[in-house]
């Protein structure tokens, strides 16, 4: 390897290149996401340490405070040396967890494939994914709407260990009777939030009613309850619409 291809590589110039193509966007959470790394050599020979996806999630929380956090972060590719213009494909396949942000309000979920490379800059590529809600959450929503209800926004607030999620914060969703609902002159909104551990999804539901101005300032408008559905059990949206009928 000539001085100057070497030099060149090591800033950047005639670096090799990573490109990752998914073979789709859109994937529930709980399930895996496929694809390629398309791996392409540069002027010289390079020493590839390894590649890594990273599973990211940005979003805001109540107070407007910006969050990139790192979910997952998966082993791909372990070293090898890569030869001048060589031409490499890596099939992937990796687990998205449940407990990934659904893809609503101001949530953004995206991989980030790093190459390490030696004494060279460190390619990366950054594709936006679509996290739809997992199975069982989806199934809450068709019964939370079945009853008039609309999401009506998304949200991050702080949870607390007690809750047992694995992550510090949790995903809020908002929901609005619509007007011509039962429920619309009863309810403010319904407020649904999803725990998930190795075992089961708890959905936390606040319901508040409409009250006078004393019932409101002492929260007396306020219902809390809370779900608990395993994965693997049979549970329906029937199931989740005759729940809240019997708080509401």
């Amino acid at each position: 390897m000539s001085f100057l291809k070497k030099t060149l590589a090591g800033i950047g110039i005639g670096n090799m290149k990573i490109d990752t193509i998914l073979d789709f966007q859109e994937v529930e959470a709980g399930e895996e996401i496929t694809g390629r790394i398309e791996i392409t050599g540069g002027n010289a020979s390079q020493e590839l340490r390894g590649i890594n996806i990273l599973l990211m999630s940005q979003f805001h929380t109540e107070d407007g405070e910006e969050h990139v956090i790192t979910l997952e972060n998966y082993r791909i590719v372990d070293g090898t040396i890569v030869e001048p213009k060589e031409e490499l494909t890596v099939d992937f396949s990796i687990p998205i967890p449940n407990d990934t942000p659904v893809s609503f309000g101001n949530s953004t979920t995206w991989l980030r494939t790093e190459a390490d490379v030696a004494q060279a800059v460190d390619p990366e590529d950054n594709d936006e994914i679509i996290i739809a809600p997992h199975a069982l959450q989806a199934t809450v929503m068709e019964g939370i709407e079945s009853l008039g209800f609309s999401l009506r926004q998304a949200e991050f607030e702080y949870a607390p260990p007690s809750l047992g999620g694995r992550l510090d914060f949790a995903q809020e969703l908002e929901f609005a009777p619509n007007s011509n609902s039962i429920f619309a002159r009863k309810m403010d909104e319904l407020e649904v939030v999803f725990i998930m551990d190795a075992h089961s999804i708890k959905v936390y539901f606040e319901i508040d009613k409409k009250g006078n101005w004393l019932e409101e300032r002492m929260g007396l408008d306020e219902t809390k309850m809370m779900l608990d559905l395993p994965y693997g059990q049979s549970f329906t949206a029937h199931d989740v619409s005759e729940f809240l009928l019997n708080q509401l």
